[in-house]
């Protein structure tokens, strides 16, 4: 779709859903949610009824695989049928100011969009990924073994409202994972939004630093203990190997019990750099005492922390960890969560904000 095209589709008054069968010549019905869409002149934006977009999809049941061709949403304004594809484009050169833009729904839909380059370079950048972590292993595939199924999830990141990457992620299906056998406990803490208002409200009182960092592909290094099989993505076979399988080493996205796996492999280190995980939160650790020189806490959503404290102690937390596993992001606090943080040093205070969040939703 060229962006000529993107500039001449005709928003339709009313989206409706098709009353045909799903069999039919029509195309099959769905209702499908969405994400926000585009704040840019002229740019086509579609009617949003209870979150969702409904119609019918044309070229194919492409959610099975088995669809061929352009995918097509089909909706009638009462003056004719408009058929547009899908996957919107958010990768324009030049950095433009948008909000989020409806993500593909599939690869198919990734490799006809205007950024496709950008999708495949996504997705090998992901497989280079799995290969450096170490995360599976090629295994024959035999007769009765239990094989999951896997996907992409695909996003466009913004930062500050700019288009910044295509983001590709392999996950495993976890939904066809049998419990007591292919995964136990699965429970995995995080930081409560309370202990993240109490850490700032602690760095204000004694004029902590406060520092923040993401842990890179933070799942992926968390260690099965199940033995586990998933079939090898599409596109990526291994050569003369086609129908072999990965026995997957590593926690990876999808799996039921991927996040306690990272969290074990992170309280690990966490207690053998002198860090003890609190009663109340134990997503949140602590480190020294209260008032005194050198104390230091903070707290893990998944991969993404926050800490406040003595400074030497941050660097040396972030430096210890950035050695181990490697990590973004990192320095003062300015976005956690998808709220904006300011500080003001002078009149010691921090205040949070959703106002990015609260505007995509109105808009």
């Amino acid at each position: 779709m060229d962006q000529g095209a993107l500039h001449h589709w005709r928003a339709p008054s009313e989206v409706v859903a098709s009353s045909g069968d799903s069999d039919s010549d029509d195309g099959v019905v769905f209702d499908r949610p969405i994400h926000d869409v585009a704040h840019v002149l002229d740019y086509p934006k579609c009617t949003l009824h209870s979150g969702r977009r409904r119609g019918t999809w044309d070229g194919g049941d492409e959610r099975s695989g088995d669809g061929g061709g352009d995918a097509l949403f089909v909706v009638d304004d009462g003056e004719g049928v408009d058929c547009s594809p899908i996957a919107f484009s958010a990768g324009l050169p030049g950095g433009i100011h948008l909000l989020q833009l409806p993500d593909p729904w599939s690869i198919h839909e990734a490799l006809v969009a205007p950024d496709a380059d950008g999708w495949k370079e996504a997705m090998d950048r992901e497989m280079s990924n799995m290969r450096s972590h170490d995360i599976y292993k090629l295994t024959p595939h035999r007769p009765g073994m239990r094989t999951l199924r896997l996907g992409w999830v695909l996003h466009r990141k913004f930062k500050d409202g700019v288009f910044e990457k295509n983001k590709a992620r392999l996950v495993a299906r976890g939904n066809q994972q049998r419990p007591g056998i292919d995964y136990d406990k699965s429970f995995s803490p995080v930081m409560q939004l309370e202990s993240l208002c109490i850490l700032l409200a602690m760095a204000t009182i004694r004029n902590y630093d406060i520092i923040q960092f993401d842990v890179m592909s933070a799942y992926l290094h968390g260690t099965l203990k199940e033995e586990v099989y998933m079939e090898q993505p599409s596109g990526y076979l291994a050569p003369g190997k086609e129908h072999w399988v990965w026995r997957l080493k590593k926690g990876l996205y999808g799996l039921v019990q991927a996040g306690r796996t990272w969290n074990d492999k992170l309280n690990a280190h966490m207690n053998s750099v002198g860090y003890s995980a609190t009663a109340k939160d134990p997503a949140v650790y602590v480190k020294g005492q209260w008032g005194c020189e050198g104390f230091v806490t903070g707290g893990f959503w998944v991969d993404d922390f926050v800490g406040v404290g003595s400074g030497k102690e941050l660097d040396a937390l972030a430096k210890g960890i950035d050695a181990k596993y490697g990590v973004t992001g990192l320095g003062e606090v300015r976005w956690i969560l998808g709220m904006k943080v300011e500080r003001d040093w002078t009149a010691r205070t921090i205040a949070m904000s959703q106002e990015a969040f609260i505007d995509s939703i109105l808009a």
